[in-house]
């Protein structure tokens, strides 16, 4: 399993609390995105909110074209090894608390 791979699998069984992570950052600070980076060989992950104005260009332009809006939540998974990276968008719902 790749470094991503492993990401991707972390996010996805942890998706609700990413989510009530990512809402409560974003109403206390504003617009921006929830960053997982880890590494699989030390069974680690590491998760925190950027704001979007703190972003470089090239993951701001990325988020852009995703045309960015409150009704989602945006994560950015980071495998710094290989320097690649991912932006993954996930809709909200009605089952998710907001407030």
């Amino acid at each position: 399993m790749s470094e991503i791979d492993y990401l991707i699998t972390f996010l996805n069984n942890n998706i609700e609390k990413l989510i009530q992570i990512y809402i409560k950052e974003r109403l206390l600070h504003i617009d921006g995105i929830l960053i997982i980076k880890g590494e699989k060989e030390k069974n680690n992950v590491n998760v925190f909110f950027t704001p979007k104005e703190n972003l470089n260009n090239e993951f701001s332009e990325k988020i852009d074209k995703l045309n960015y809006t409150k009704s989602k939540a945006y994560f950015m998974i980071l495998d710094s090894k290989s320097n690649k990276s991912l932006l993954i968008e996930k809709e909200l719902n009605d089952n998710i608390i907001t407030e």
